[in-house]
């Protein structure tokens, strides 16, 4: 196999940014964004390559170092699960949970079929009953591991699911089942669940304190569901390292991050784009736009500004699949509002190449069709929407995958994780915290009657009270 040290392989397989539809040159000055207005950004940029150089070395942006971990640990825990279950039902939601699915989906594939060396993985992201009963019913407890994640261990969603299926685990199999069966990830010294996990003998790996749920994707958050997949956690985090060269590099044109992180914002700020469509021309980068819709709005959606102003700022990130969303959401985004950045995700060369038979020659409609394969037609489309969104004076940005492989994901991880801390110094804002996401949490502890809510509660009764006037 070729690894990522083959600097000629590793060439090959990089990732590739086309911001051409973007420009004033193809837009207008509208509409579009001119190498002059980024440049202009050059002294900020300088200052904010230093403060994420320093934040950096301080341990403050902890993810940044996810890439040069040692794997060995989560690769020894990975062989444990594979050899002695069937099923891993990864309990999380959010950060500890979308990464997974992403990785799940574009390295495992929706059709796995069945393998006696294969392990199903499951996401268990929402306490939907139906959703969460549904699984468990469908599984034999005893040939299932459960692997909680929970940095704090107070996560409600996560640690309700967690009670649930231990309870499970102990009527299946005793109490030495729970050390056996179920597997913990939180912080490394402190937390509800860390002092559960150690009580019950659990194995604990670890997410970096430095490091936020949603930059948690490379840390055994991330890597360990992946690797009891059977996916090159290595191969992916060489892809992180390789592009993190390129995100090192303080000139800001020669840095992706810093360019496409300044498209971004300028297209926010300046022309009025403040909705970032994610959309992928494949089927299994499609949860990488789920995976960053929650990195982009939880980090960039902020009220305050870091000197304490009030300031409302962040982009709206939604998702879309081509071709699917071409006869959904692409009417709207070709002659709706100018408010719309759009990303497309392309894939050079897919796995598969699934050929379309010679037929209906007489027949102009179809037979342009024939001998054609559908790689080739799906990322036609890309191109001609692309071309047509641009020739009516919409923005829009494509990101070349040369293959869908281990390398490659990396890449896209860490790449969108540095565009987003740096996109977070230009509003001004803190790209790590997010305390609107509190107040919501506060509330539900209350209606749930946790203690030390009791007043909140009051408060929230009285609010439910007012609020039925205009039910219909």
């Amino acid at each position: 196999m070729k690894r990522w040290e083959d600097n000629e392989w590793s060439s090959s397989m990089e990732i590739k940014i086309d911001l051409t539809y973007a420009m004033a040159e193809k837009l207008g000055d509208d509409r579009g964004i001119s190498p002059a207005e980024i440049d202009q950004l050059t002294d900020r940029i300088t200052s904010i390559h230093q403060q994420l150089t320093e934040g950096r070395k301080s341990g403050r942006l902890g993810f940044y170092e996810l890439p040069y971990n040692d794997t060995a640990g989560i690769l020894k825990t990975a062989k444990m699960i594979r050899n002695e279950f069937k099923n891993l039902v990864v309990l999380g939601i959010g950060g500890s949970a979308l990464g997974t699915i992403a990785i799940q989906n574009a390295l495992n594939g929706p059709f796995r079929g069945s393998r006696e060396d294969h392990v199903n993985v499951f996401v268990t992201d929402n306490v939907d009953p139906d959703y969460f009963g549904s699984l468990l019913e469908t599984l034999d407890i005893k040939e299932t591991c459960f692997l909680v994640i929970s940095k704090s261990g107070t996560t409600a969603e996560t640690m309700s699911q967690f009670m649930v299926v231990r309870d499970l685990v102990k009527k299946s199999g005793g109490e030495n089942a729970l050390s056996r069966q179920i597997f913990a990830i939180t912080d490394p010294e402190k937390g509800c669940l860390r002092e559960i996990a150690l009580e019950e003998k659990y194995t604990i790996l670890t997410i970096p304190p430095a490091v936020g749920g949603r930059f948690s994707v490379l840390s055994p958050v991330g890597l360990l569901p992946a690797a009891v997949m059977g996916v090159d956690i290595d191969e992916m985090l060489a892809g992180a390292r390789h592009i993190d060269k390129k995100c090192a590099d303080p000139r800001l044109w020669e840095n992706p991050a810093y360019t496409l992180g300044a498209v971004y914002y300028l297209a926010d700020r300046k022309k009025g784009q403040n909705i970032l469509v994610f959309m992928p021309y494949s089927n299994r980068l499609y949860s990488i736009a789920d995976w960053l819709r929650q990195l982009i709005a939880e980090s960039l959606g902020k009220k305050y500004s870091l000197d304490g102003k009030e300031i409302f700022v962040g982009p709206t990130p939604i998702k879309a699949l081509g071709t699917t969303d071409q006869h959904s959401q692409l009417q709207l985004y070709m002659e709706g509002p100018f408010n719309k950045m759009i990303t497309f995700f392309r894939v050079q060369s897919f796995d598969r190449e699934v050929s379309i038979p010679v037929a209906f020659q007489g027949n102009d409609a179809l037979n342009y069709l024939s001998g054609k394969d559908l790689g080739t037609l799906i990322n036609a489309e890309q191109t001609a929407t692309a071309i047509a969104l641009a020739q009516n004076g919409r923005a829009n940005i494509t990101v070349t995958v040369p293959s869908i492989n281990p390398f490659t994901i990396g890449q896209i991880f860490f790449l969108f994780e540095v565009t987003t801390v740096f996109m977070g110094s230009l509003y001004n804002i803190n790209p790590l915290d997010q305390p609107g996401v509190e107040e919501s949490k506060k509330n539900t502890y209350a209606i749930m009657g946790r203690k030390g809510y009791e007043q909140r509660a009051k408060e929230i009764s009285s609010e439910l009270t007012t609020s039925s006037n205009f039910i219909l």
